[in-house]
């Protein structure tokens, strides 16, 4: 008996192709949760601008935001927390023996994220 079900293709197909299309499965098996986080991800734009409704948009003395322009704030955020994760928080976190991989970095993020839908 084949220990994987694709094995029972090599009958029919050279051996390295069923291999390598064994290995891409296994890939793919990473790829289950991208629409999930895209169809959550889309839904900011426009709880942003929901919130911002609700908001009186007023920015110190600078002036005042209307509800659709809060969704360039995003970008900004990016722009301005990456360098401070990257410099700061992480080394932070890595003396203490946290978060010390990328895999347990995007976990906790993956994490957070979610928690932030509640």
């Amino acid at each position: 008996p084949a220990e994987h079900w694709m094995d029972c293709a090599k009958d029919k197909y050279d051996s390295q192709l069923v291999e390598d299309v064994k290995c891409l499965l296994r890939v793919l098996v990473l790829y289950i949760p991208l629409p999930i986080f895209w169809a959550l991800y889309d839904q900011t734009g426009s709880r942003w601008t929901f919130q911002a409704t609700r908001m009186n948009g007023m920015i110190g003395g600078i002036g005042k935001i209307k509800p659709d322009q809060m969704q360039v704030i995003n970008p900004f955020l990016i722009l301005f927390l990456l360098p401070l994760f990257d410099r700061v928080i992480y080394p932070s976190f890595a003396k203490c023996g946290l978060l010390v991989k990328p895999l347990q970095r995007m976990t906790v993020g993956g994490i957070l994220t979610a928690g932030a839908f509640f």
